[in-house]
């Protein structure tokens, strides 16, 4: 039985990193991964 791993990261800043965690922990499809996407700072944008 393997253990599963969660990752949390946030959306719209650098993804870089959160690709480089996934491939650097060898992720797998098993694993869950939680991407929080923040509401934009400036009004009207959609």
């Amino acid at each position: 039985m393997t253990e599963t791993k969660t990752y949390l990261s946030t959306m719209g800043f650098h993804e870089s990193f959160v690709l480089r965690l996934l491939s650097r922990t060898n992720a797998t499809r098993d694993d869950e991964l939680i991407i929080v996407v923040p509401r934009p700072v400036i009004g009207g944008v959609a």
